[in-house]
């Protein structure tokens, strides 16, 4: 029986020592600083893409802009049909004023 207390004491022993050699591990400190170094280095690159997709959204809408300014300057279709058709007219016109003149040229 003494020799099953020494074994269960010193089973104890070891797991204690165990413990202790884990609790006094640098590891989770250094595990935990590179994670904390990761975590910045990720914060500081978003930030810098979200800054970059800011510019890039303020640059469209400049250019939107840009472009309704000149849609809206244009004349609207009506207009444009309009012009169609004199410029339709207007060269059926010329083609008979051409034919007329090369039936008098013969």
């Amino acid at each position: 029986m003494a020799n099953t207390v020494q074994e269960r004491f010193r089973e104890h022993v070891s797991v204690v020592d165990a413990l202790k050699a884990n609790y006094s591990s640098r590891d989770d400190v250094s595990r935990i600083s590179a994670i904390q170094q990761l975590e910045a280095e990720l914060s500081n690159l978003c930030s810098k893409r979200e800054s970059n997709v800011q510019a890039v959204v303020k640059e469209m809408c400049r250019q939107t802009t840009a472009v309704e300014t000149v849609l809206n300057e244009a004349d609207p279709p009506s207009v444009h049909a309009g012009r169609m058709e004199e410029l339709l007219s207007a060269t059926s016109s010329t083609r008979g004023t051409v034919d007329h003149l090369n039936r008098e040229k013969r």
